[in-house]
């Protein structure tokens, strides 16, 4: 009671201190330092050849696929400047060939109106 008291005077409460739980994989979140060491062996001469082999294969497919990437995007340029040029050359056309508007036209002789007002002609 004796502490509700002075915090009824307007005097802010403080927030509690969060309470540090360890986690189950507490292991995996020390850092490496602190952690100790394997010892790293050299891979025998053999595993290096093999290593090195397959580096090479690697590089080649890579460079294949860069080759063959760098052939799509040209011809797909290609293409995108292709279908801009027709699709200008196609506003170009009908632009030209455009049909105008019908009108209509006064009748010279008048002989619609003097048949609608029931007026022989």
């Amino acid at each position: 009671m004796g502490e509700e008291s002075s915090h009824a005077a307007g005097e802010p409460r403080s927030a509690p201190a969060p309470v540090r739980r360890r986690s189950s994989n507490y292991r995996a979140r020390t850092p490496r330092s602190l952690t100790p060491r394997k010892s790293l062996r050299c891979p025998s001469a053999s595993r290096k050849l093999q290593l090195k082999d397959l580096c090479r294969q690697l590089h080649a497919r890579v460079d294949k696929v860069d080759e063959e990437r760098y052939d799509l995007e040209a011809r797909d340029t290609k293409n995108i400047t292709e279908i801009a040029d027709l699709t200008q050359k196609i506003f170009d056309l009908r632009g030209k060939f455009k049909r105008p508007t019908l009108q209509e036209s006064e009748n010279l002789c008048g002989c619609h109106d003097a048949g609608a007002a029931g007026d022989p002609g």
